[in-house]
């Protein structure tokens, strides 16, 4: 009965987030369809990590929306109507009152400008040119090192004193991201935020994507080791809140989607057996399952997630 009646409110553009939401007027009673100003064009595999920025961003503020998906390149071709409405298929997109805008955080800049009045303030009211948003810029330029170091230590055939130094470089920068995030006295990357601002959003679709690919490919843990307890909050905040967990994916989809984008990630041997228990090889996924270096969150909702693709099984396949 839960499942059905969150489908029923679902399909009137009601109740809380889901992948198969294709309209969102968040529980107003004044809002129609019709109303509604934003169409959000997002990856239809519910994967893109610059999608998930204006997905995550669209929930929290609670701005009314449809939502229409795409294929990305990786997995078909776009359609010729997404081609000719948006310049050379690029997700994610907007269409605010019929103008087209690309570009995550051009998209959120423009939506915080439009809708200031709804949902929590997620970009400063200094803006981005003062003084007062250095720190903000900083982080930016941090978030870009962060992914760099990244990509360095997973998708570059790297080996003995260069694989080395890769990882090293790597969790340096990770530790400047935990001591960021230790320097506010709330979860956030912002001191003055008492929910995730544009920062936060610009980090966390990548940051789920580089805790999983940097166990599966080198055997690294991140998360729940202490080394980095600041982040460890953040994202125990981040999954408190149903605009992330709604978007965000699992550790198998993910390191096995990345190659798609990213192209390959290399493998140390000292992984394997990680990369095994992760992608399900040599019994790993044997019942009862073993969470251990898959995500704690899907095992603290095990139960509802069994029903949930259940109740979707029996509904696409009466």
């Amino acid at each position: 009965p839960k499942l059905a009646e969150e489908a029923n409110l679902r399909s009137r553009g009601l109740g809380p987030p889901h992948v198969d939401a294709t309209l969102r007027l968040f529980d107003s009673t004044a809002a129609t369809e019709e109303d509604v100003r934003v169409t959000f064009y997002r990856d239809a595999a519910g994967w893109c990590p610059y999608s998930q920025k204006v997905w995550i961003y669209l929930e929290e503020k609670r701005v009314p929306y449809k939502c229409r998906t795409v294929p990305l390149n990786a997995y078909g071709d776009k359609p010729a109507w997404y081609t000719r409405l948006v310049d050379g298929g690029a997700l994610p997109a907007i269409e605010l009152d019929g103008k087209v805008i690309t570009e995550s955080l051009d998209i959120i800049r423009l939506l915080e400008e439009q809708f200031p009045d709804f949902g929590p303030k997620m970009v400063p009211d200094d803006g981005y040119e003062t003084t007062g948003e250095m720190a903000i810029d900083s982080l930016f330029r941090l978030e870009k090192e962060l992914q760099s170091a990244w990509f360095s230590l997973v998708f570059y055939p790297v080996k003995d004193d260069a694989l080395v130094k890769a990882r090293d470089d790597f969790l340096a920068i990770l530790k400047q991201v935990d001591h960021a995030l230790g320097s506010t006295s709330g979860p956030w990357f912002l001191d003055s935020s008492a929910s995730p601002s544009v920062v936060d959003i610009q980090y966390i679709s990548h940051m789920e994507r580089i805790i999983a690919s940097v166990l599966y490919w080198k055997g690294l843990e991140i998360r729940g080791t202490g080394q980095y307890p600041n982040l460890d909050k953040w994202l125990d905040a981040f999954e408190e809140r149903q605009s992330y967990t709604a978007t965000k994916s699992d550790s198998y989809t993910l390191c096995m989607g990345i190659p798609s984008q990213n192209g390959p990630g290399y493998f140390i041997d000292g992984a394997r057996n990680v990369s095994s228990h992760i992608s399900g090889l040599n019994g790993a996924w044997s019942l009862p399952l073993d969470y251990k270096y898959l995500q704690e969150s899907i095992a603290r909702d095990e139960e509802e997630h069994r029903h949930e693709a259940a109740y979707s099984l029996a509904t696409k396949h009466a």
